[in-house]
């Protein structure tokens, strides 16, 4: 049980942990590929693991197969979109960071991808992680209400903006366009949650 614990952050931890490695190395564009091709190879050993264990059995190979393909069970719960989904969020886990972790310079002449220095990159990359899991949260949701398209739609477009301003090498602004909000919008929440927890369960905004 403590063993299966410590290993539950294992799928968001490894596709960050190998894409910035490969980034430093390799640069962030060929760690990219580099991580997409990883992760077609793991999420190809998960399906194998769990096609080869029977209905009903628990053993360590599906267990190892849920660590390799955590995600898409949302989707409709059938192997293939599992696989599809997971092989998504591996590797855009792996684009988050590399493309964080690294920032173009303004020279239009010399304009490369260099490592980036800072905080804002591990900020940025939270901010990445936080927005683009909502997003597939939410995606996840069937019949989903015209408010609800607006607010994926927002996300989708303020990701799309932070990933072309880290791009441009702005990672100030592309931190404060992915972080700023959904920030904003937690404090203000915490601060009614404060609220009713100081002032009592009846409290209202009149």
């Amino acid at each position: 049980m403590v063993v299966h614990l410590l290993l539950r952050p294992l799928p968001l931890l490894l596709p960050i942990a190998s894409s910035w490695w490969l980034a430093r190395t390799l640069g962030p564009w060929q760690a990219v590929l580099a991580s997409a091709v990883l992760a077609a190879a793991l999420v190809a050993v998960g399906v194998l693991l769990l096609r080869s264990t029977r209905v009903g059995e628990l053993t360590w190979r599906n267990r190892t197969a849920g660590l390799l393909l955590p995600w898409g069970y949302r989707f409709g719960g059938q192997l293939p979109t599992i696989a599809g989904t997971s092989w998504l969020v591996w590797t855009l886990l792996a684009a988050a960071t590399a493309l964080s972790t690294h920032s173009v310079g303004r020279d239009p002449v010399t304009a490369t991808m260099a490592p980036a220095t800072g905080g804002l990159s591990f900020l940025l990359l939270l901010a990445w992680i936080a927005n683009g899991g909502l997003l597939l949260y939410t995606l996840g949701h069937r019949g989903g209400s015209r408010s609800l398209r607006k607010f994926q739609t927002l996300l989708a477009l303020m990701l799309a903006a932070s990933i072309a301003l880290q791009c441009a090498g702005y990672t100030g602004f592309a931190t404060l366009l992915a972080g700023g909000p959904p920030l904003a919008l937690g404090l203000v929440y915490g601060g009614y949650v404060g609220l009713l927890l100081i002032v009592g369960r009846n409290a209202r905004w009149n």
